[in-house]
């Protein structure tokens, strides 16, 4: 395990490095948790972002209409604009893993698979940001997500327990999703302290909601706006070689359709008890930049999210690790 993880970093550390654009890497787990950790409902996530600033790709007409469109209704200023591709995967799962019959009191056993891109536009100062993404991919065995699992536990030693009901998890369709959020810093002490509010829509086949949330930070030499879990993330401005903070945060959002625990969009699948429409998650942290790298660390605590079976513990607390290069200025 800890060879893998050496090669790996070194690995990303060095292309990164060479390539000298923003890049990041998120691996999220539910056995990354303080305190409480599991195998169960979000048991894990990873994505890769990876952006190109304005010039790098020659995108001219939807270039005008956005620099229009922030002349007139941002503060006037020249935005600062960077496209991304991304590559992720989610997965699923019910509390014990180790039955291989359906579990219908349970949450469904269900992978993703996507692929897409993202834009940032921020102003000058980065103190405000506008995300917009598209997402395609699968949804089902496609995803891949059974052997991903098996990989994690036999190669890298998370757990004992083999994943055995990955036959009953959703069926493959595809999946389409567009994305938006847009944050905004309110310094109250210039690099030490500040809040972050912010509101994003999210529509598509996996899932459909609205969401709104904020971030306290308070560090040393903060910049720019803060690493998210699994969205794409802003870089800094600050040309100080050390940056550090701690923080914390909530989202709360309403889910009317979520095809993980809803069984599909365009197939009758397993169907979680009871979704529940409304889900918070309360964030904390630290996040640490030395020169062109930060690496985030995020824990978070989940509220119930459907009607667990008699018994069972109903929220849920997964940790996020994030990897970011951010070339100075």
């Amino acid at each position: 395990m800890r060879k893998l993880i050496i090669i790996t970093t070194a690995f990303f550390i060095a292309v990164s490095a060479a390539a000298q654009r923003p890049q990041t890497l998120y691996w999220e787990n539910d056995n990354f948790g303080v305190g409480r950790k599991s195998d169960r409902f979000y048991t894990n996530g990873v994505r890769y972002v990876s952006m190109f600033s304005d010039g790098t790709i020659d995108w001219r007409w939807p270039k005008r209409l956005r620099d229009s469109i922030w002349r007139r209704f941002g503060n006037g200023a020249q935005p600062v604009e960077s496209v991304g591709i991304v590559f992720g995967q989610n997965f699923y799962t019910p509390q014990n893993i180790t039955i291989a019959a359906p579990q219908p009191l349970d949450r469904p056993w269900a992978g993703v698979l996507y692929t897409g891109l993202t834009e940032v536009i921020t102003d000058a100062d980065r103190k405000l940001s506008h995300t917009f993404e598209l997402q395609i991919g699968i949804l089902g065995p496609g995803a891949g997500a059974q052997r991903t699992q098996r990989f994690v536990h036999n190669n890298l030693g998370f757990s004992n327990n083999d994943p055995r009901g990955w036959r009953n998890q959703l069926k493959n369709e595809p999946i389409l999703e567009l994305y938006y959020q847009q944050m905004r810093r309110y310094a109250i002490k210039e690099e030490i302290f500040d809040f972050v509010p912010s509101a994003g829509v999210l529509l598509g086949s996996p899932q459909t909601n609205v969401s709104t949330g904020g971030t306290v930070r308070l560090g040393y030499h903060i910049s720019g706006l803060p690493v998210g879990t699994i969205i794409t993330a802003a870089s800094g401005t600050s040309s100080e070689p050390l940056e550090a903070y701690v923080f914390i945060g909530g989202e709360a959002r309403y889910v009317p359709f979520n095809a993980t625990l809803d069984g599909g969009l365009f197939n009758d699948g397993p169907q979680a008890v009871g979704p529940k429409r409304f889900v918070t998650d309360f964030r904390r942290g630290a996040s640490v930049r030395w020169h062109w790298a930060r690496l985030t660390y995020t824990v978070v605590d989940r509220s119930k999210e459907f009607d667990v079976p008699a018994g069972a513990i109903a929220t849920q607390r997964f940790g996020s690790i994030a990897f970011t290069i951010e070339p100075r200025r």
